[in-house]
């Protein structure tokens, strides 16, 4: 079970296409305008039945340069939100490169091993897995595949954009 809030090139001007290719370059008032619109945004009725809220990871070079994971604020904000707690549970491989410099095609072929779990986490329940944008939904799969395979009863996802 999945869904975005709004569509990445909807609306006018397109917010997902304004918004985060800055936020992604460390443009930190357009993140906080971001989160105050994640607050005031109508979720899917299915989000009440969550047990925890987890994020898509980034690998560490990205958060180290951008100096904050936008998945992992989101998702932080989101368990607030819907009073669950947060855990960060998967980690993003070094070798695995970013998604966003990627071809559909390429994007398609993300390696299973390219997304795993963090050392001594173990998942139960149903998840809400949060990221910022849903492109292929390859990325999105990967970690709802090691998810489960960890212990997670259900993984449900939710992002804040939805590129067709």
């Amino acid at each position: 079970m999945g869904d975005a809030l709004w569509d990445y090139h909807g609306g006018r001007p397109p917010l997902g296409a304004l918004l985060l290719p800055a936020i992604k370059q460390g443009e930190l008032g357009w993140r906080k305008a971001l989160l105050e619109r994640l607050s005031r945004a109508t979720l899917p009725d299915w989000t009440a039945e969550v047990d925890a809220v987890t994020s898509a990871p980034s690998a560490l070079p990205r958060r180290l340069l951008r100096g904050f994971d936008v998945a992992a604020d989101l998702g932080q904000h989101m368990a607030a939100r819907l009073g669950r707690p947060y855990a960060p549970l998967l980690a993003k491989r070094w070798f695995s490169g970013r998604q966003a410099s990627r071809t559909e095609s390429e994007r398609r072929r993300l390696p299973r091993r390219a997304i795993a779990l963090r050392r001594g986490v173990s998942p139960g329940g149903i998840l809400l897995l949060v990221d910022d944008v849903w492109t292929t939904g390859t990325t999105l799969l990967r970690c709802a595949e090691t998810l489960l395979e960890g212990g997670a009863a259900e993984v449900r996802v939710l992002t804040l954009f939805r590129a067709l």
